[in-house]
């Protein structure tokens, strides 16, 4: 009998221990739910606060023409154009150097006109310059030193050739005539050569005795 009367005591209280853990988690929850709901009614406040900021912030301001141009504020309708902005440097103008052609004479000399310059359009054949040449007037006595050479001895060769032919010369007279005359012709051929290689054509060549 003394037993149970034990075990009911303990029974009933574990029930009011557990009665009383049950009420304290309701409690807890309760304050817990109305802290929340304070936070939420703090949040709302503050986010509604912020609207009425940002719709001030939205609004335009009006202003006088004549505060307006007090303040330099200047109001002009937006027009398309180009940027105008220059530059100073320093530049040096120059010729292409993939487009130059140095233009020499064949024979030295003394420019003595000068026909074209600097930047000017010409074409194969054109005169630009006419030179004075010593080099050049030495050559044209050779050849035509060599030239009266040929000249006579081609004369004196006709001459024996006849005289040998009518039986009056010896033949060794003949030959050294020949011999005169072919050397006579190298030198005027060389003459000429050299002449040629200096720019001088073979219409040129015949006007130089009449030059």
């Amino acid at each position: 009998m003394q037993h149970k009367f034990i075990i009911i005591s303990i029974l009933l209280i574990l029930a009011l221990v557990s009665s009383g853990c049950e009420d304290a988690s309701q409690n807890g929850q309760a304050s817990k739910s109305s802290s929340i709901a304070s936070t939420d009614a703090q949040l709302g406040g503050e986010s509604e606060h912020g609207d009425d900021h940002d719709e001030g912030e939205g609004k335009s301001v009006e202003m006088s023409p004549k505060a307006a141009d007090e303040l330099g504020i200047v109001v002009s309708e937006i027009q398309r154009a180009q940027i105008a902005r220059s530059l100073d440097l320093p530049a040096e103008i120059r010729f292409d150097a993939d487009r130059i052609a140095n233009v020499s004479p064949n024979i030295g000399g003394i420019i003595a006109t000068l026909y074209a310059s600097e930047a000017d359009e010409v074409s194969r054949g054109d005169t630009l310059a006419l030179i004075k040449s010593r080099e050049l007037a030495a050559l044209k006595a050779d050849w035509q030193t060599a030239e009266t050479r040929k000249k006579l001895a081609l004369k004196t060769l006709t001459r024996e050739e006849q005289l040998f032919a009518d039986g009056i010369t010896a033949e060794s007279d003949l030959q050294s005539a020949q011999a005169e005359y072919e050397a006579a012709k190298a030198e005027s051929a060389a003459a000429e050569n050299e002449l040629h290689a200096a720019g001088i054509s073979h219409a040129s060549l015949e006007r130089i005795p009449s030059a």
